[in-house]
């Protein structure tokens, strides 16, 4: 089945819309339950690399080496910055043989444009509206969440099973510690420690 501008309006994030939004665990995998056949191995990606949007749309099967994936990032003047992302098993399970030619995502033989990714990921964000409580945390969650958002989703999850933010910072590419602040309130488990040495 394809997806149609009838069934699924293109939407981009509006200007200034909250980019912070992530979702938990049992989140993700409703979400990507709820993706069209075509679109689950791009969402798994997305969801368990932490790469942005069009480091997944450019990614070759030559980036993949060992079970990692290589991606490159280029600011400015500056000299490209490069990071091995270890794949997770489930995005080594989407993907499938690593002995393919070209982009990694493929799109009915080709690959994907950023602009048909909006109607396959709303398609599932409303997918996931229409199976959850209007009104719950879910709901404004999967309300929320964008492509971006899965980068976010990637990096919430890490700090919150109480991977170090230098770690992370690693895994996202961050070239600054500062771009770090925005999760520092999810990982609490240093502060309770601390906290128990003054006895109990």
């Amino acid at each position: 089945m394809e997806l149609t501008d009838n069934q699924v309006k293109l939407e981009k994030p509006a200007e200034g819309a909250p980019r912070d939004v992530w979702i938990t665990i049992d989140e993700v995998d409703q979400f990507i339950g709820h993706c069209h056949p075509k679109f689950k191995a791009f969402a798994t990606f997305l969801f368990f690399t932490g790469c942005r949007l069009g480091d997944a749309l450019k990614c070759n099967w030559t980036q993949v080496h060992d079970g990692c994936v290589l991606f490159t990032t280029r600011k400015g003047k500056g000299l490209p910055r490069k990071r091995y992302v270890p794949l997770h098993t489930k995005v080594l399970a989407a993907i499938g043989d690593a002995q393919e030619q070209g982009y990694i995502h493929k799109l009915n033989g080709r690959g994907w444009h950023k602009s048909e990714v909006y109607p396959y990921w709303n398609h599932a964000v409303d997918r996931c509206l229409a199976d959850t409580v209007k009104g719950s945390a879910s709901y404004e969650r999967f309300h929320g969440i964008t492509p971006h958002g899965a980068r976010h989703t990637f990096a919430s999850l890490l700090i919150m099973n109480e991977v170090s933010e230098r770690d992370v910072a690693e895994l996202l590419g961050h070239s600054s510690m500062d771009m770090m602040k925005r999760y520092t309130h999810l990982s609490t488990s240093h502060l309770k420690k601390a906290i128990l040495k003054l006895g109990v």
